[in-house]
């Protein structure tokens, strides 16, 4: 109970800022994939946990993206469309591609056509099909990716895929998934990297095996709520 207690702390200073957020947003999911389609025709997916804004005028077609990730198959028009996360911009060429936002790391992944993505620093990379970059307060984090069919937005048909990340990151990809909450307090365990591919559905399942993979504790309490530790 005693860390219970301790986690609850860290979460409600973390709820605060997470509650201002969604407050700007105009659509929302909560612990499942959600399918909207917006006023143009375009179809937008948003995974587990994902906010997003959006402003539609005679000129442009605008979005930001507040928290997690989202893939969006454009209708074509003259007006443009465009995704902002994070102080970049994902513009789109007549396209299905998939943004996603972990802290201040930006992922763009296209599934058919042609994307250009700025980062904010001035420079262009026009990414097409089967391809992917990524982008952190401004600058280019490596070169271009080359990103499989089946590797664009995974979500969407139900996987989680975790690729080299630290535990605690893993976890709370999966815990979006969960409608109870999910709270791991650190140490050195937390950051160990960690892989695998995981079922949506199955969010418990995967949180047990990446805390194993950690060599983590994971403590259940009443209501669904985990610690990991």
């Amino acid at each position: 109970w005693l860390l219970a207690s301790a986690a609850a702390v860290v979460l409600m200073v973390a709820a605060v800022p997470q509650a201002v957020l969604l407050a700007h947003s105009d659509l929302r999911s909560s612990d499942a994939p959600r399918v909207v389609q917006l006023e143009d025709g375009s179809t937008a997916v948003l995974d587990a946990g994902t906010a997003l804004a959006i402003e539609f005028n005679g000129q442009q077609r605008h979005l930001r993206l507040l928290r997690g990730q989202a893939w969006f198959q454009v209708a074509h028009e003259a007006r443009p469309f465009q995704v902002e996360a994070a102080g970049g911009k994902v513009h789109d060429i007549g396209t299905a591609f998939s943004v996603s936002m972990q802290d201040s790391t930006v992922t763009t992944q296209v599934s058919e056509g042609v994307v250009d993505v700025r980062p904010g620093d001035g420079s262009v990379q026009r990414l097409r099909a089967g391809q992917a970059r990524a982008f952190r307060d401004g600058r280019w984090l490596q070169p271009l990716q080359q990103v499989g069919p089946d590797g664009v937005a995974p979500w969407r048909r139900g996987e989680v895929a975790i690729d080299d990340l630290p535990a605690a990151q893993a976890i709370a990809d999966l815990a979006r998934y969960r409608r109870a909450p999910v709270w791991v307090l650190g140490g050195q365990s937390a950051r160990v990297r960690v892989s695998g591919l995981f079922h949506l559905q199955q969010p418990e399942t995967g949180i047990d095996a990446v805390a194993a993979q950690a060599g983590l504790r994971v403590q259940r309490l009443p209501g669904g709520a985990l610690v990991v530790w």
